[in-house]
């Protein structure tokens, strides 16, 4: 299907950024991988190879996520110490120890590989165990039958690997390996227990920091960054919500399996909220009409002459008349009380122009209304005060 018009681009991703927000979409059921090699004997392979490896291949073949005993709250020394004759079920109830129902998200699977090392190589084998399967094999039947029979019903629920040499040093080597057993191997019983279908992932990007994103039922948080990661998403289409003003952004996903998907989106010119578009206006009017006044105040200015009734040091106390100088030198006083003063058109004026700019200019910038409607007016009043003051200043 065609997603919206917009930013898309689609591809395999690098590594997250650490500053991204990342979610995963529904819990996913574990497969906890435990690695033995015999003491005091060295291999070039490390565990972590072993991990790492494992779980690029897990993820790209089933639905499943990657832990080690560790990340998955296991004793090790308490799996290391189970006997033989009973390892399994002793594994088992060291994995799921609690009474308390199964639930997504548990261990499911114990995958053991035992390593031998060998020259420039290594050889791998193990076994996987189903650990729902046999924690319910344990639960139903363990009362009932003897440690080497329950044994032997828990090891029903495992199938052992096939051993296979793996280079050392060819590059790749122990990717192709793992791709192999969860592909072929392991394949029937990831099948079996519905987690052969391999999760989607995406991420967004130019997001607004911390701005809220619906995918399907839920919603996510952006970081400060404006970056969202969301894994575990089943294969299928998601409609898609944004609180922020993107420019076209798509309105639903198509997810295919094991997929990484890249929205890059970009925000949309901030759209005009009514009540901004007439503070616009209002603030514009009183701009015009401000610097009219001003302007008709200056002309005035080389018209007019002021006659001072009384002085101090200052100039010209509060008692003056203006007049219009006339071309022969004479001066014609304009009528009125000796003792009210004009009003300053030059003052007022400027303070109108200064509140109108204010007020217009900044709905232009907020543009969509918002929870700050009084600050175009709050700075428009400022703006006023201070116009009005630094040009009393400055005559």
């Amino acid at each position: 299907m065609n997603l919206a018009v917009g930013v898309l681009l689609l591809g395999q991703l690098g590594t997250p950024s650490p500053l991204s927000a990342q979610y995963s979409y529904q819990p996913r059921d574990a497969l906890v991988l435990m690695v033995h090699s015999p003491k005091g004997r060295k291999t070039e392979l490390s565990r972590t190879d072993y991990l790492s490896s494992a779980q690029l291949c897990l993820e790209k073949y089933s639905s499943l996520q990657l832990k080690s005993e560790e990340q998955a709250g296991v004793d090790t020394d308490a799996l290391a110490a189970c006997p033989a004759d009973e390892r399994l079920s002793c594994w088992t109830r060291l994995m799921h120890s609690s009474n308390r129902p199964w639930r997504k998200g548990d261990a499911r699977f114990l995958l053991t590989l035992g390593i031998h090392p060998l020259d420039g190589a290594v050889r791998v084998s193990g076994l996987l165990l189903d650990l729902r399967s046999a924690h319910r094999e344990l639960s139903e039947r363990g009362i009932e039958i003897d440690a080497e029979t329950l044994e032997a019903s828990v090891y029903r629920h495992s199938r052992l690997i096939v051993p296979k040499i793996v280079s050392a040093n060819e590059p790749g080597a122990l990717q192709k390996y793992f791709e192999q057993l969860f592909s072929k191997q392991l394949s029937p019983m990831l099948e079996a227990s519905g987690h052969n279908t391999p999760l989607a992932k995406v991420r967004l990007r130019g997001l607004v920091p911390f701005d809220m994103v619906r995918v399907g039922p839920k919603q996510f948080s952006a970081s400060s960054r404006g970056e969202l990661s969301i894994e575990a998403l089943p294969p299928g289409i998601y409609p898609l919500g944004f609180s922020g003003n993107y420019q076209s952004p798509p309105e639903f996903v198509e997810l295919k399996e094991a997929q990484e998907f890249l929205l890059q989106l970009s925000l949309r010119k901030k759209g005009m909220h009514s009540s901004r578009k007439l503070a616009a206006y209002v603030g514009g009017g009183i701009a015009t009409l401000g610097a009219g006044l001003l302007v008709a105040t200056i002309v005035n200015e080389q018209q007019q002459q002021t006659v001072c009734l009384s002085r101090n040091m200052g100039g010209c106390r509060r008692n003056y008349l203006r007049g219009e100088l006339f071309s022969g030198g004479e001066l014609e006083l304009s009528s009125g009380s000796l003792e009210a003063s004009p009003i300053n058109w030059a003052n007022s004026s400027s303070a109108l122009l200064f509140s109108g700019l204010t007020l217009g200019g900044t709905s232009l910038w907020l543009g969509e209304a918002s929870e700050h409607d009084w600050l175009p007016y709050g700075l428009a009043a400022l703006a006023g005060v201070i116009g009005f003051g630094a040009v009393s200043l400055a005559q």
